[in-house]
């Protein structure tokens, strides 16, 4: 029935006061109804104005939600304490809910006598609530249910009349248009304020982005960048590889010296953990984990991959404000980040290896080119100039079942990772790469310091029972570094010699430096004096070449110095120079060679290298 039939003249007399009384409710309603009232507010006007209509006690107003049932969202009880709470915790139009259903079918008021008794509503609910005779009440618009009030006199009964059912139906068919109004205007503005949040959102994740984005083209790496969301999400920012192991971690501003909010390995093994790990591998971009043991608070996980590889997984930790969506989206921006640093470092990596593999493969060889030598240098970023560099010689053990407990690169660094552990910090001595050749392992090492040779050798010999049980080290021969890297391959020579005397020694373990056998090695050369002379014009080549590059005569000035049992006074008046022109051209040959004079090892070496060459000279050719 229409609004204009319910008020249009009949023969009830007390009609005119009947439409008054409908129509000042209405009018309450309507004035109270501004774009700013929350629609609460007006829910409960109308309820409290259909319970003063109707001369009731109680009501409660229910709105339609997407899935056809009815939502409580306020209640009215004249004089009592406030409902708004139980009421909202109700749903009517459930599949047991005739009561509402017949509502619905009707789009009129349905009227319940003794609740207690009758089967269409939900008896339940009618106990709980102390209903005896209760209205239904559809709020219509355009033919369509948008709201039910229920009205009862709160545990008294109510004799329902024609009068009562046609006021409430126009009172509820006019309430109905404001309600309509109110809620498309709470609609038009709760979409304003998603769309500014929205606005807000991408503003900054938009920000973040942009800030990480700006640091990889500024050559962050991974740290930096977990560090940079780290400080914008303020919340702590943890990174694990692809075994779940802890790779490191960044702190928000202000948090202090407060450990890393580190879950236990127990914990990352647990199923919950797994299954949100297993989320993440199948697709998911971000999931998360709630708060338990080992995790004090809920944590966000992005998976790190690229080229359709793992490459680890990142988490933010919920502390402080609660997370946002935008959480989220910086976490994937940043994974995104990450993975890309982490494939650019692994690449570089892998190149660097390469060229250092061929650094070692020009030094082993045993006529390289120089120039080759050097550009294999250039290329692998090795610094020629301010660095010394050395060799190491590891000879393994025999035994067969021990030399394939592990690869040859897997026992290659493991020895690398020894030796490097036993050096001091910060490190003035660096292990650059390794190779395997007969049987052995030969290290290059580098370093700016003259006494680099002491530095290895003491950590060799501390490490030294590690390596003998973990690698099957059994000896050691330590070189001194090279100011000129064409050096390196002849002390290959040395080092594999002098390997073999040690090999056929009656102790053939323990670890020894090059330099300090010069005599046994010369003593066992293979080819005789050919051999030996080529010791001693590898010894004296960094001499003479600076000769031949400068017309100098550093030569001749250490053979005069030797000559003259290192007396400076005798040498130089030998050559005919001042005693400062013999400090000079010393402190030359210091700095351009291998030879420390104040050492007596290389003293020995320099006289030894000086008679063989003079014994060289004066052999003849044929013998």
């Amino acid at each position: 029935m229409s609004l204009s039939a319910h008020l249009a003249p009949g023969s009830d007399h007390s009609f005119p006061a009947w439409h008054k009384q409908v129509i000042d409710a209405f009018e309450e309603v309507a004035v109270f109804s501004t774009d700013s009232t929350p629609i609460d507010e007006i829910l409960r006007l109308i309820g409290r104005r259909m319970c003063e209509l109707l001369d009731l006690s109680r009501c409660s107003v229910y709105l339609r939600r997407e899935d056809g049932t009815f939502q409580g969202q306020v209640g009215y009880c004249a004089g009592g304490e406030p409902i708004d709470e139980g009421v909202s915790r109700l749903i009517s139009g459930t599949e047991g809910d005739q009561f509402t259903g017949e509502i619905l079918r009707s789009a009129s008021p349905v009227v319940v006598q003794d609740a207690t008794e009758d089967l269409r509503p939900v008896r339940s609910i009618m106990r709980i609530w102390g209903v005896r005779d209760m209205l239904g009440i559809p709020l219509v618009v355009d033919d369509e249910v948008i709201g039910i009030i229920y009205v009862d006199n709160q545990g008294v009964g109510h004799h329902y009349t024609d009068h009562d059912i046609a006021m409430a139906q126009a009172f509820a068919s006019l309430a109905a248009l404001i309600l309509r109004k109110s809620w498309l205007y709470g609609q038009l503005a709760s979409h304003a304020d998603e769309i500014e949040r929205q606005r807000q959102l991408l503003r900054f994740t938009g920000s973040v982005q942009s800030e990480i984005s700006r640091s990889m083209i500024d050559g962050a790496d991974a740290d930096d960048v977990i560090d940079t969301l780290a400080k914008r999400l303020g919340k702590p920012v943890i990174r694990y590889d692809e075994d779940l192991k802890v790779s490191g971690w960044a702190a928000p501003p202000n948090w202090g010296d407060r450990p890393a909010p580190l879950g236990n390995s127990t914990q990352r093994r647990s199923p919950r953990f797994r299954e949100m790990i297993a989320k993440l591998d199948s697709g998911a971009t971000v999931a998360m984990t709630s708060a338990s043991p080992g995790f004090m608070q809920r944590a966000m996980f992005a998976r790190l991959a690229a080229r359709g590889k793992l490459l680890g997984y990142l988490e933010v930790c919920e502390m402080g404000r609660p997370f946002g969506p935008f959480d989220s989206t910086a976490l994937t921006h940043a994974a995104d980040a990450v993975a890309l640093s982490l494939t650019v470092s692994r690449l570089d990596a892998e190149r660097k290896s390469d060229r250092l593999a061929d650094v070692m493969s020009k030094i082993v060889q045993p006529h390289t080119d120089p120039q080759v030598l050097a550009e294999s240098f250039e290329s692998a970023g090795l610094e020629r100039t301010a660095v010394r560099y050395g060799l190491v010689h590891f000879q393994f053990a025999e035994d067969p079942a021990k030399q394939t407990q592990i690869s040859l690169s897997e026992r290659r660094e493991a020895l690398l990772s020894i030796v490097a552990s036993r050096l001091s910090a910060p490190r003035a001595v660096e292990l650059i790469a390794g190779t395997s050749l007969d049987g052995a392992d030969v290290v290059l090492y580098a370093s700016s310091q003259e006494l680099a040779a002491d530095t290895v050798t003491a950590a060799i010999r501390a490490a030294m029972s590690n390596l003998q049980s973990m690698t099957g080290v059994r000896s050691a021969i330590v070189s001194d570094p090279y100011p000129d890297p064409v050096d390196l391959p002849g002390a290959i020579e040395d080092l594999f010699n002098l390997a073999q005397v040690i090999n056929r020694s009656h102790d053939p373990s323990g670890v020894r430096r090059l330099n300090e056998l010069t005599i046994v090695q010369l003593l066992h050369q293979r080819d005789g004096l050919g051999g030996a002379t080529r010791y001693a014009q590898r010894m004296i080549r960094p001499l003479r070449s600076y000769d031949a590059a400068h017309r100098s005569a550093l030569v001749e000035t250490l053979r005069a110095y030797v000559a003259a049992a290192m007396n400076m006074k005798v040498a130089a008046q030998a050559l005919n120079v001042h005693e400062n022109t013999i400090r000079y051209r010393l402190g030359r040959i210091r700095d351009i060679s291998a030879i420390d004079l104040e050492r007596l090892d290389d003293l020995i070496r320099v006289r030894t290298a000086f008679q063989v060459l003079e014994l060289d000279r004066e052999t003849p050719r044929g013998s």
